[in-house]
């Protein structure tokens, strides 16, 4: 049975998955105050760690928000089973959120007793119009402007990154001043993603696009 005070976060979009947890701890800490947000990283937390944070009673509050950070990748295995064990009693007024920056092995006792307890969130890479769709969103929320050509282009030369997509946004709009961010300042202003750029060269040789070979060529080298 699922856990309402029990969340796991996981996947490659480590951008959109951060953001939300850092969004939660400021709601948090509004209503129940900083003092009752506790957050460990996986490689040094232990279990004995993880039991003390969820069974000790909020100071001054009825709840507190406990974020565990790569404890499935890093977390030694002996560790990570008491601790799964322990999560079938986790207090109800400990939130417990689980973030793992990359896919974390199913196979694993934690991540099965997570599946089965927690409610579960997979952050998988923007792309195509949902990725485009995002880009305009951040330029206007920077009071920019960008064409959907535009977005679409930036999407194809930058990728799924969103930390470097974030930076890349900040430069054109600033670079633009408010006016239509130009396809040119994309490809000009704009460092373009090394997987992105390969997965591109590769899709044009095939289609023996050898103008556009040439410039993504250019670009890489």
């Amino acid at each position: 049975m699922t856990k309402p005070n029990l969340h796991f976060f996981f996947g490659e979009d480590t951008y959109s998955a951060w953001h939300k947890s850092q969004f939660w701890k400021r709601e948090f800490e509004k209503k129940y105050g900083d003092f009752n947000v506790l957050s460990f990283e996986g490689e040094n937390m232990s279990a004995a760690d993880f039991r003390e944070a969820v069974d000790s009673v909020p100071f001054l509050g009825e709840k507190k928000f406990i974020v565990v950070r790569d404890f499935l990748r890093d977390g030694k295995d002996e560790e990570q089973k008491t601790v799964a064990e322990k999560l079938e009693d986790i207090a109800d007024f400990s939130v417990v959120l689980f973030l793992e920056q990359q896919k974390p092995d199913a196979r694993t006792t934690l991540f099965k007793t997570l599946k089965k307890l927690a409610k579960m969130q997979p952050f998988e890479p923007l792309v195509g119009p949902q990725l485009s769709a995002w880009i305009q969103q951040k330029v206007q929320e920077r009071q920019g402007q960008i064409g959907y050509r535009e977005a679409n282009l930036l999407a194809e030369t930058v990728g799924p990154n969103l930390w470097q997509m974030t930076q890349e946004i900040e430069k054109l709009t600033m670079y633009a001043g408010g006016k239509p961010i130009p396809s040119e300042a994309i490809e000009n202003m704009t460092s373009p993603n090394l997987a992105t750029s390969i997965f591109k060269l590769t899709d044009q040789l095939g289609t023996r696009n050898a103008k556009a070979a040439l410039k993504t060529l250019n670009v890489l080298l």
